[in-house]
């Protein structure tokens, strides 16, 4: 998956790049953390305690917005004992998942984002679009393994806020965090489905199918920016 995930990402790119020279690029990464919100463990919305890792590219349309394709990869994790919940730490069920994403979506910057004057620009961003992503999510006990394990494909749509700058150099950093909500229940394993969901065990699934799961990603971007200087005019 992460392979035909990353591609798709490179064959985007030479795509955008061969159709609209006369604008502005960025390829580059992204590091930080991941962490998904459900059945198990925590629910809370910012908590990255799964590293995850990934590649990104921009096509800078205008100063104010801005095309972008990520393929991310992050082995999600969840702990009932580190939740809040005295039912949940009782409890005592753990959840991973190794999920590769692929999202596509427009970058709406609050400031003009000029990156052909000189000096140095900044600016906070909002981000959506839509995820597509493959799942292998595992839940078991904290001591022993339990035999739910699938690998499964998903949608999400994905809403964030970030903040880039550019000092004089042609490297573009940035700070975000990126909520990725599933039309799934089953990040953490808790509401399996096959052709035969009337024959699982009742303790193979639990907790409410009627809330989605979520996972989000925080973290820095690096790019670097290439392609020819557009004219005034169409740069607007």
């Amino acid at each position: 998956m992460k392979k035909h995930c990353l591609q798709f990402l490179f064959l985007a790119v030479f795509f955008f790049a061969a159709s609209a020279s006369a604008q502005r690029y960025e390829l580059g990464i992204m590091g930080g953390g991941a962490n998904m919100i459900g059945d198990v463990g925590s629910t809370q919305y910012i908590d990255p305690n799964s590293p995850a890792t990934g590649v990104l590219f921009r096509w800078n349309k205008s100063m104010r917005y801005a095309w972008r394709a990520s393929v991310m990869h992050t082995n999600l994790s969840a702990e009932d004992q580190l939740s809040h919940d005295p039912y949940k730490q009782a409890r005592g069920y753990s959840a991973t998942n190794s999920l590769t994403a692929l999202s596509l979506g427009l970058e709406f910057n609050y400031r003009n984002f000029n990156l052909h004057r000189f000096g140095g620009q900044w600016s906070p961003y909002l981000f959506s679009g839509v995820t597509v992503f493959n799942a292998q999510p595992k839940r078991g006990t904290v001591f022993a393994a339990v035999p739910v394990s699938q690998d499964e494909w998903g949608w999400a749509v994905p809403v964030g806020v970030g903040v880039k700058w550019r000092p004089k150099t042609y490297l573009v950093f940035g700070l975000e965090s990126i909520l990725n909500a599933t039309f799934t229940d089953n990040l953490d394993g808790s509401n399996p489905k096959n052709d035969k969901f009337a024959n699982l065990n009742p303790g193979d699934y639990f907790g409410n199918p009627n809330s989605k799961d979520w996972w989000v990603w925080t973290g820095l971007t690096l790019t670097y920016t290439f392609g020819q200087k557009p004219c005034v005019e169409c740069y607007k």
